[in-house]
């Protein structure tokens, strides 16, 4: 139930407009939603100009904006998610997911050195990101770099085998 949920965290924001946290479910739950939810979008803006400096923010909103980006490709727009997530990392440089979505938006648009610097300021960051040893690995692959492919690929196995592990033992205990 998404977009009632949406809407409940929209109401909420309203409530308190200062107030991070509705901002921030209703980020997460728009990056797991299978398509845009109508009203988080205009509020997450709300979040960057309300708070402008919090890298949270602009990570969310920026991920709100590129979700639109699936329907109809707009390059103001585009510009506008990589402003906004280049923002989050110079706010907080342990923004972890904001690298590695700039290294996402980067490789979409064939820049694979800049995906690789992003996908590898990510992984120093959070070594434990598994989505950007896969995503580093394929920028690898692209740009004829077969060992060092090879190489993020065993390291994202080895990290999604641990987190596999980890959840399998957390639903036993």
């Amino acid at each position: 139930l998404y977009d009632e949920a949406a809407l409940r965290l929209c109401d909420a924001s309203d409530l308190n407009p200062a107030d991070p946290v509705p901002y921030i479910f209703m980020g997460k739950i728009e990056i797991a939603a299978p398509t845009p939810l109508a009203c988080i979008e205009p509020k997450l803006a709300r979040f960057v100009r309300e708070q402008p400096e919090n890298s949270l923010a602009n990570y969310l909103y920026a991920m709100a904006l590129w979700k639109r980006q699936e329907q109809s490709v707009d390059p103001r727009a585009l510009q506008q998610v990589e402003t906004l997530l280049t923002k989050a990392v110079t706010i907080d440089t342990k923004c972890g997911d904001a690298y590695l979505q700039l290294g996402v938006l980067y490789f979409s648009q064939h820049g694979f050195a800049k995906a690789i610097g992003s996908y590898t300021k990510a992984i120093e960051v959070n070594p434990q990101l598994g989505e950007a040893h896969y995503r580093l690995g394929v920028a690898y692959d692209r740009i004829g770099e077969p060992a060092k492919a090879k190489q993020e690929f065993q390291l994202h196995d080895e990290i999604e085998k641990q987190q596999a592990a980890t959840i399998e033992r957390q639903r036993r205990e």
